[in-house]
């Protein structure tokens, strides 16, 4: 079954360099990942966006393997993080995701 479905998500990819709206994805689910792991009772994007706070390490060591430095450095990715959270902030409240149970 695994193999069935790495087959039929592996007609979706693209060749080439991803683009940042899938490096926004990514680090989106990491954060996902990393709150549901840590087992924080918070919204992904509460978690803070210091380049030496620890989820912003996570995504590092976990984005390292397949992008140039330059794109997931702690600095860029902390930048990407506060944007994206920026972004999440101001979006209209019916796109947004329910809060994590306390």
């Amino acid at each position: 079954m695994a193999l069935e479905l790495a087959c039929y998500h592996h007609s979706y990819v693209r060749k080439g360099q991803p683009t940042k709206h899938q490096q926004d994805t990514l680090l989106i689910g990491l954060g996902d990942l990393y709150v549901e792991f840590a087992q924080l009772h918070c919204d992904p994007y509460e978690l803070p966006h210091s380049k030496y706070s620890l989820f912003i390490s996570f995504a590092y060591e976990a984005l390292q393997p397949f992008f140039a430095r330059t794109e997931v450095s702690r600095t860029a990715l902390s930048h990407r993080w506060l944007r994206l959270k920026d972004a999440y902030r101001t979006a209209p409240k019916t796109t947004r995701f329910r809060r994590c149970p306390d």
